[in-house]
This record gives structure tokens, C-alpha cells and sequence, in this order.
């Protein structure tokens, strides 16, 4: 009879031991559960966060790029008029100088009749200064030609200053918009690190 009280007695220890360890379990269990919420909800928050820093730096990126690609389609409509006035200047340019050579030759021509006319019609004076006349003329168009010669050529040599700077400006925005790129590539990496880091984390704790 006693050694039957013993044991049971023993078995009563037995399960009050268990359920202590099952209570001290169960607590413990309620922690992990509570820990791994916790975690789970910071996850969750951290990946809204990384959509929507992904989203803010996609659509920045594609204004800026959208901005600068407008830029570069301007100056390259302004680089081809320049282009194109400067082709203008200089057929007009080769004009002058074939209307220049062309008064030349009649300008040599008549001084070489005025020579003649001095030397063999001295008595021709009405002719001489007629000549002497056309001589000014041609001098006087030569000079207002070599005036607008000088002028047209000045006018190409800025024309050609503009189109180069025109020209480093285009490779100038065209070397930003590679560096935003860059950039938000670069932004994008670390995101990504950053969020396979938690991820790792996160998937240690649990």
C-alpha cells in the first residue's frame, strides 16, 4: 500500500514537472510566434519602403532622362541650322569671290585700255576719263566686295565657334544623363544589398 502511494506520488511530481516545462514552453513558444510577427511585419514594411524608393528613383530617373533627352534633340536641331547657315555663308562666300575674281579681270582689262588709250589716243580725253571713271567704279565695287567678303567670313568663323559650342554642350548633357544613370543604378545596387541583407536576416532569426 505504501510503496503504491509512492509512486503515486512520484507520477503526480512527475506530471506537475511536465506541466511546468509545458507552460514554460508554451510561453516560450508565444515569444518565438511574437518575435517572428514582429519581424515578418518589419519585412513587410521594409519591402513597401524598398517599392516605393524603387518606384521615386524610376520615375525621377525617367523625367530626368526624358528632360535631358529633349535638351539634346533641341541642340541638335539648332546644331543642323547652324549647319545649314553656315553652308548658306559660304556659297554666298564662294559667290563673292567668283564676283570678286570676275571684277578683277575687268578691272585689269580696263586698265590695260586705259594704257593704251593714254599712250596711242592722247587726244581722247572724253575717253580717258570715262575710263578713269569705270576704273573707280570697279575699284569702289571691289572694295564694297572685299568688304562684305571679310564680313560674310567673319560671320562663318562665329558660326563655327557657335556649332562647336553648340557641339560640347551636346556631349556635355549627353555625359550627365550617363551619369544619373549611373547613379540610379548604382542606388539601385545598394537597395538591393541592402534588402537580400535583411532578407537574410530576417529568414536567420525565424
Amino acid at each position: 500500500m505504501k510503496a503504491l502511494q509512492a509512486n503515486i506520488d512520484t507520477q503526480k511530481l512527475a506530471i506537475e514537472r511536465l506541466t511546468t516545462n509545458e507552460e514554460a514552453m508554451l510561453i516560450r513558444l508565444a515569444d518565438k510566434e511574437q518575435q517572428i510577427a514582429s519581424l515578418e511585419e518589419k519585412h513587410s514594411q521594409s519591402r513597401s519602403a524598398l517599392e516605393h524608393y524603387r518606384n521615386s528613383v524610376k520615375e525621377q530617373r525617367e523625367q530626368e532622362q526624358g528632360r535631358h533627352e529633349s535638351q539634346v534633340q533641341r541642340l541638335q536641331l539648332e546644331i543642323r541650322d547652324l549647319s545649314q547657315q553656315a553652308t548658306a555663308r559660304q556659297l554666298e562666300n564662294a559667290a563673292i569671290q567668283k564676283q570678286c575674281a570676275k571684277l578683277e579681270t575687268q578691272l585689269e582689262g580696263t586698265s590695260e585700255q586705259l594704257q593704251k588709250a593714254e599712250i596711242s589716243l592722247s587726244a581722247m580725253t572724253t575717253v580717258k576719263v570715262k575710263l578713269e571713271s569705270e576704273n573707280l567704279t570697279f575699284k569702289q565695287q571691289i572694295t564694297s566686295i572685299q568688304e562684305r567678303y571679310q564680313q560674310a567670313t567673319a560671320e562663318i568663323k562665329s558660326l563655327k565657334t557657335e556649332l562647336s559650342e553648340q557641339a560640347d554642350k551636346n556631349v556635355s548633357l549627353f555625359s550627365e544623363v550617363q551619369s544619373l544613370k549611373s547613379a540610379a543604378n548604382m542606388q539601385k545596387d545598394i537597395m538591393d544589398r541592402w534588402f537580400n541583407e535583411l532578407k537574410k536576416n530576417g529568414g536567420g532569426n525565424h
